[in-house]
């Protein structure tokens, strides 16, 4: 994905759409299904998953917004802050509508009307099926220390992640999961947009 998206930028359409038609979106779709069908298999999971988490506070309301969600995805290089796989946006004027409208005849069933990208379902809804390509590098604003445990919605609370890595995250915290927090750009520290006196 971000081979194709790094040679449109590089003026080689050619390669590009080679690259974008080469991804296979069914395939794609159905190794993310298996992958979330192990998931819910518990016996995969160490049993520290299955204490209870500790709660910083009540459930935070403050919504995620698109400028905020924005922000993190910039600040973090618009990479995995866990895993460090290049992500991609499909919000208006992101890297997947660029794509589509430069490759349509590779994904007809998708159109970018105004910027904004639209699928097969009912009202130009986006159906699993319709996203299979990108599927597993979506950028995703992930509360590190989750939302449904009190983990606030502020920038230093916050990190880029891959679908991948959210999904399989979910609310659980890196305590539990017995991951290193993630990984802070160079620079964020200083700016205040990370807290770094925080303990995951």
């Amino acid at each position: 994905m971000r081979a194709a998206l790094d040679a449109l930028e590089a003026g080689k359409r050619a390669l590009a759409g080679e690259l974008w038609a080469s991804i296979d979106g069914n395939q794609m779709l159905e190794a993310w299904n298996a992958q979330v069908k192990a998931m819910r298999d518990k016996s995969r999971w160490p049993d520290s998953l299955f204490e209870p988490p500790e709660v910083w506070g009540e459930k935070t309301t403050k919504p995620l917004t698109t400028t905020l969600s924005s922000a993190v995805f910039e600040r973090d290089g618009y990479r995995c802050s866990y895993c460090g796989v290049p992500v991609v946006t499909q919000r208006r004027g992101g890297h997947v509508p660029g794509l589509v409208t430069e490759f349509g005849e590779v994904t007809p069933w998708l159109r970018v009307v105004d910027g904004s990208l639209l699928g097969s379902g009912k009202s130009g809804a986006l159906r699993n099926v319709d996203v299979g390509k990108w599927l597993w590098v979506t950028a995703v604003a992930d509360h590190v220390h989750p939302a449904a445990l009190g983990g606030p919605t502020e920038m230093w609370n916050l990190a880029t992640a891959c679908s991948n890595c959210n999904y399989s995250k979910a609310d659980w915290t890196l305590t539990q999961l017995q991951v290193v927090a993630p990984r802070i750009p160079a620079g964020a520290a200083d700016s205040h947009d990370v807290r770094v006196d925080v303990e995951w």
